[in-house]
């Protein structure tokens, strides 16, 4: 369904709301943004190419988050890909040794900061796409009747009307009745067990991500995923 097909089912289940056409798309373009956040249903990838002693790379501009499924990998001179560690500048500050100022060397793990990636150690030689990343593509914008939401994957129009769910508890917030909308809150977030009454939403799209065909870098749960906690100093001395 396109925006002006959501916004008359909205209209239709909720006849007497205030909500203008500005507060419902808002709230449509949240739904998209909090459903993508929640469940990494859109998953891309994208390279960068390593110049020599530099440390820090831009991410695609269309990245919301690092995939943790896939997260950050570099091709060695051999041809080999290596996934790296995942780190934070804080980590490195309390950990290692005046990192900023190590010298070139095979990149072992990475930071992120803002829409910036950096590597740690920087890389001691010019590499072609040796930096692949994984990541949470963030939803288009909607702005008008015609536009699609979470066009980026056709098969997420089954979760269309999550959307309209999410726009209905924040219709019923706005005019403070609250109890109301807990109860589309609670329909938008959703359940696994068929027998709820709040079978589908985000839960279920959450367990269809994570076995969406495109997604063939999995390696454990991204639920479960442990970064910067779980390093050493040894594995990134």
């Amino acid at each position: 369904m396109n925006v002006g097909e959501l916004k008359l089912l909205f209209k239709a289940e909720l006849p007497a709301n205030p909500a203008t056409d500005t507060e419902i798309l808002l709230w449509f373009n949240n739904a998209c943004l909090d459903m993508v956040r929640q469940t990494h249903c859109l998953r891309s990838s994208g390279t960068t190419s390593t110049v020599a002693s530099q440390q820090e790379y831009s991410l695609p501009t269309d990245c919301m988050l690092i995939d943790p499924t896939g997260g950050i990998c570099w091709k060695n001179s051999s041809g080999n890909w290596k996934r790296l560690e995942a780190t934070s500048m804080s980590w490195l500050d309390q950990n290692v040794s005046d990192w900023r100022n190590a010298s070139a060397n095979d990149p072992k793990g990475y930071y992120k900061k803002g829409q910036i990636i950096g590597l740690y150690p920087k890389p001691n030689s010019d590499g072609t796409d040796d930096i692949k990343i994984y990541y949470i593509d963030k939803p288009n914008t909607l702005s008008g009747n015609t536009d699609t939401p979470l066009e980026k994957d056709d098969s997420l129009e089954n979760y269309h009307s999550t959307i309209v769910e999410y726009a209905k508890w924040k219709c019923k917030e706005k005019i403070g009745k609250y109890s109301q909308g807990r109860e589309h809150r609670k329909m938008y977030l959703g359940s696994t067990d068929e027998d709820s009454d709040y079978y589908g939403g985000v839960a279920c799209l959450k367990r269809d991500a994570e076995f969406h065909p495109d997604n063939t870098q999995v390696i454990r749960p991204y639920n479960k995923v442990r970064v910067s906690n779980a390093l050493t100093k040894s594995s990134l001395a």
